[in-house]
Formats: C-alpha cells, sequence, structure tokens
C-alpha cells in the first residue's frame, strides 16, 4: 500500500478530486517531513469517507493530520436504501493482511464486463493521457493529463443533508484520535460555478459545512486557488499539471490556518472564486 512513505504523517481523503488532486511529490519537495499519503477513492460521498478515514487512522497510527479534498457531488447520495459497495472487512484483509486477489475479482467483478474492458483497462493502467487514467504514483495520487475534454460533464448538484452529518461525526472522531483535520474544497470549473451554483445553493452549502465543524477543533481552509478554465477536463477535475500549484497553495493554507487563532468558517465564495 505505502510505497512512497513508510508510517504517513499526513493522510488525503475524499472522492476523485482528492486522489487526482493532491500532488505528493510537490508537498514533499515543499516538506520532506509531510509523509503523505493519498486515500482518495473514486466516487466516494462523505459516508463511504467517513468510513475509510475511521478504517485507516485505525490501521496507521503515525497520522497526525488528515485533509479532506472534497466536491460539493461528494455531498450527494449519503441517503442510500443500498448500503455502501464498499466493505471495510474487505479492503483491510487485501490491504493490510495479504488476501488474495483472485478472491476479490470474483467478488467484486463481473467476468464479462471485465473481459470487454481489459484492453481499456491496460491502457487505463499505462497512460495518464486517458480520460480516466488508473495510474498510481508513489504516494497514492492519480495522475490525470488527458489530451481532450469532456465538456462541464456534471451537471447540478443536489445535496444531501446526512452528508453534512457524516462530515461532523468525522471531525469529532478524528478529534479524540488526536488528529488534525482539514477541510477544503476543490476549485471548480468557472462556467460550473456560473451555471449550477446560484445564491440559494451558496447559502445551503455554506450553511451546511459551517454546521458540520462548529464546535470542532477542524479547520475550514476557504479556497482561493483559482486556476484557468483551461486546466480543467470537465466540471471539477484539474488536468495534473496544474495539481503542483494547487498542492502549494493548500500546503501553505493549511499551515496558516494552524498558525492563526480559530475564526468562523469563511464563506466559499463560489459566486466568485470557483471551488
Amino acid at each position: 500500500m505505502l510505497e512512497g512513505t513508510r508510517d504517513p504523517g499526513m493522510l488525503v481523503v475524499g472522492s476523485s478530486v482528492a486522489w487526482r488532486h493532491f500532488n505528493g511529490t510537490a508537498a514533499v519537495a515543499m516538506d520532506p517531513a509531510l509523509k503523505p499519503y493519498n486515500a482518495g477513492f473514486c466516487g466516494a460521498n462523505m459516508t463511504e469517507v467517513e468510513k475509510i478515514t475511521n478504517w485507516l487512522t485505525g490501521r496507521l497510527p503515525s497520522v497526525t493530520r488528515v485533509v479532506l479534498i472534497a466536491s460539493p457531488f461528494d455531498f450527494e447520495n449519503c441517503t442510500k436504501a443500498t448500503p455502501s459497495q464498499f466493505n471495510v472487512a474487505d479492503a483491510d484483509n487485501f490491504v493490510f493482511e495479504g488476501g488474495s486477489p483472485a478472491l476479490y475479482y470474483a467478488r467484486y467483478f463481473d467476468p464479462i464486463v471485465l473481459a470487454k474492458n481489459a484492453v481499456k483497462v491496460r491502457w487505463a493502467r499505462s497512460s495518464v493521457t486517458a480520460m480516466d487514467p488508473l495510474v498510481q504514483d508513489l504516494y497514492g495520487d492519480a495522475p490525470s493529463e488527458p489530451l481532450e475534454t469532456r465538456g462541464l460533464f456534471y451537471g447540478k448538484v443536489a445535496i444531501d443533508p446526512p452528508c453534512f452529518d457524516a462530515l461532523r461525526r468525522t471531525a469529532f472522531a478524528l478529534q479524540r484520535k488526536g488528529i488534525a483535520f482539514d477541510v477544503t474544497i476543490t476549485p471548480m470549473h468557472p462556467n460550473w460555478v456560473r451555471q449550477f451554483a446560484p445564491p440559494p445553493y451558496t447559502h445551503a452549502f455554506d450553511t451546511g459545512l459551517q454546521a458540520s465543524l462548529a464546535g470542532t477543533k477542524a479547520r475550514f481552509v476557504s479556497t482561493t486557488f483559482q486556476p484557468d478554465p483551461h486546466a480543467f477536463y470537465d466540471a471539477m477535475h484539474m488536468r495534473w499539471s496544474t495539481t503542483a500549484p494547487f498542492t502549494r497553495w493548500l500546503i501553505n493554507a493549511v499551515n496558516a490556518k494552524e498558525a492563526a487563532p480559530p475564526v468562523r468558517i469563511a464563506s466559499l465564495g463560489m459566486a466568485g472564486a470557483a471551488r
């Protein structure tokens, strides 16, 4: 699991925006003592992020800081009739106990679909220029530098209030463990912000985040990093070439928050600086 760093000090969590936007190489170049590991899971919503964070911080006692890089889409679909497909027991056995890969291929992959996708998966594992590459670096990051764009791709977001409850539980759980917790929202394509983030949405999302973290030691880092629109290949994913400056901004912002006294959580400012 931890090829690039043993006993990580910083755990990065979230969905694909955490997985693809945090640049461990850039972080370590700033401060080798950070020892980051990227545990972003593609498609994870906040209830799944909560489960993953609890699992890994329980397994990795060296972690002293957790950084959540989220998007508004991570706050959808937390009220589900069906349980999450992420099984902690299976993941724990596979990652930490040396479980046989064959068992998990048999349990989680349809053989017909897997056979059809074999060529595509092979390409995705070998090239960061694929639209959804599966390449990972030593820090668990997932570089993505597609040659094409797919427009905004994502439309309107439907915020689900229980997602904020999951964030709050995560903040308190980390506080009990003595682990610092920093939360930020990834930059978003400005065209998506203009089209799908009107003031009522902005207010509701801000209020939900503020209520989630109120009374905890978690720190919200308001996103001021805004790359050029050409840095995005859809509404919420930036190309890998933009992740180094984003990561440097994030590390500096987190350090500044740590040095400053606690303040009221700032507005996300979606109508101006994109997320």
